[in-house]
């Protein structure tokens, strides 16, 4: 008898052949580049490029880098061959995962021209509303709703071999709105 839980040993095989594949290409890699040197680098590289406040030209320049960084992977060196509990070579694995996050990341931010909440650009902020209250002034209004129009949309991303791909999708949640969106104010 079958339960939910049955999943057919080919599908296993298969799963674990591709693993081992893997990890065999990673106990291979001997190249010049040490994985912990390009992992400090990203991180260095998103902290100076993709924190809460983002400037077009230097994501520009970071996607630049994070190829770069994805290249020089390439040749890294895995450090330690041993089989049995070797943290570089699952380090050297999940690195790459980083870097290919990393990359969505800064593609997906340098995509959203707009300035709220963790897509803050100085070049995109609104400006600032002629009365105390933001719904009292038509012309805020109408540049919010304009923004609201083109960016209150979720960023999906998805892996393609170029790169990432960045679709940017209808809120659901707006759909049937318990509360319609309206412009933060605090007095």
């Amino acid at each position: 008898m079958k339960t939910k839980g049955d999943v057919p040993g080919s599908l296993l095989a298969a799963g674990k052949k591709q693993w081992d594949e893997r990890f065999n290409s990673i106990y291979r890699m001997s190249g010049p580049e040490n994985p912990y040197v390009i992992g400090q680098q990203m991180g260095d590289l998103m902290i100076k490029s993709a924190t809460v406040v983002k400037h077009n030209a230097q994501l520009d320049v970071a996607l630049g880098e994070i190829q770069g960084l994805k290249e020089s992977w390439k040749r890294c060196n895995v450090l330690d061959t041993g089989r049995t509990v070797n943290q570089s070579a699952a380090y050297v694995n999940q690195l790459w995962n980083m870097l290919e996050i990393a990359h969505l990341i800064l593609k997906s931010s340098r995509l959203r021209d707009e300035s709220r909440g963790s897509h803050y650009k100085p070049e995109f902020v609104l400006p600032k509303p002629k009365t105390a209250k933001p719904t009292d002034d038509p012309e805020f209004m109408a540049a919010w709703k304009a923004r609201n129009d083109r960016w209150l949309r979720n960023s999906m991303g998805s892996w393609t071999p170029e790169g990432p791909r960045v679709e940017f999708q209808e809120l659901q949640s707006l759909k049937n709105p318990i509360l319609a969106p309206e412009p933060r104010h605090y007095d």
